[in-house]
Order: structure tokens, then C-alpha cells, then sequence
């Protein structure tokens, strides 16, 4: 992997017209106060085997000329096209770890790109996740 294909670390937060709108779309769910403040925040790398093994094959499965799947969610995340083809062989799983890991991207991040991409089916995972505290 080249390091030329790797995001700049603050390119999520730098202004570009998809990142302003994650950051729109992410101040408004929490200001709902009806998630979890604290799942929410918890970083997209840090999601527990339950929500991925529901959320996972739902971003996965290649949608054909729709490109709602991983590869806009990828690109919504700031990373680079080289980066998120090469996420294999879970491409949603490794993205939201490099996403989470690497560019502190959030639960919360990842539901307002789910909005914004119209995946209600991916964003109901994390909203089910995000209301109910106590489980994982």
C-alpha cells in the first residue's frame, strides 16, 4: 500500500463539502439526546463483534450502479479510492478500523454518513446500538 494513497489525517475535518456535511449531520444527532452520548463517541474501530456481524454484510454486498455500499461510505470517510478497494476481505470491517483507528472517526461519524447516503438499513444497526447502552 503506498503512502501516497493514504488520506491526510485531517482531511475528515478540513473542510471538504462531504465532511462538512458528516459534521452537520453528526452535530444534529446529538443534539436529538436521544442516542447514547457515549456510544456515539466511541471510535468505529472499537464496535463490538454483535453490531458488525448485522452491519457488515449489509454495507458488503456490491449494490452494482447504486454505489451505496462501502465504496461511499469509504469515500465520505475521507479515504482514498486505492485504500478502500484494497480493504479486504471485509471491506465495511476494515474500513471502520482504519476509520476509527487511524482518523479517530466515530459510531456517531459513521450513522450521519449512513444518513446521508440514505443506508436507513446500516443506520438502524448503529441507532439500535446507540439506544440501548447497556448491551452490545
Amino acid at each position: 500500500m503506498a503512502s501516497s494513497a493514504l488520506p491526510d489525517p485531517n482531511h475528515d475535518r478540513n473542510g471538504t463539502k462531504q465532511a462538512q456535511e458528516v459534521e452537520t449531520v453528526l452535530q444534529y444527532l446529538k443534539r436529538s439526546q436521544k442516542y447514547s452520548s457515549n456510544r456515539l463517541n466511541e471510535k468505529a474501530s472499537k464496535l463490538p463483534f454483535s453490531v458488525l456481524k448485522d452491519l457488515c454484510p449489509l454495507m458488503n454486498k456490491d449494490r452494482g450502479h447504486f454505489y451505496d455500499d462501502y465504496r461511499l461510505m469509504g469515500e465520505y470517510m475521507g479515504l482514498k479510492n486505492e485504500i478502500i478497494e484494497s480493504a479486504v476481505p471485509d471491506h465495511t470491517q476494515m474500513l471502520l478500523e482504519l476509520y476509527g483507528s487511524k482518523f479517530g472517526g466515530t459510531v456517531g461519524h459513521v450513522m450521519a454518513i449512513f444518513s446521508i447516503i440514505e443506508r436507513n438499513d446500516a443506520f438502524n444497526v448503529l441507532e439500535n446500538y446507540c439506544l440501548n447502552p447497556g448491551n452490545s
